[in-house]
């Protein structure tokens, strides 16, 4: 499952090369900036496989971070990461 996700990451991250994108933000709201997103808004699930309501990745160059509230740290190192 796991590297459904890092593919999913390598895909994103060559579509940025190709658009000659320097950063990219990928937040768990949608564009109403709601915290329940539909499955199908759910941009953050699809490419970290993270469930929670509260996170956001940003992929800088070579570089991807993924933060998050600090309780759903546990689940995120067992499950995701």
């Amino acid at each position: 499952m796991k590297n459904q996700y890092i593919n999913r990451l390598k895909a994103v991250k060559n579509e940025m090369a190709q658009l000659n994108l320097d950063a990219l933000i990928i937040p768990h709201e949608d564009e109403y900036l709601l915290e329940e997103v539909s499955e199908h808004n759910n941009s953050l699930k699809w490419l970290t496989g993270f469930s929670g309501t509260a996170g956001v990745v940003e992929s800088i160059h070579r570089l991807t971070n993924f933060h998050m509230r600090w309780r759903a740290i546990a689940q995120a190192d067992s499950k995701y990461i």
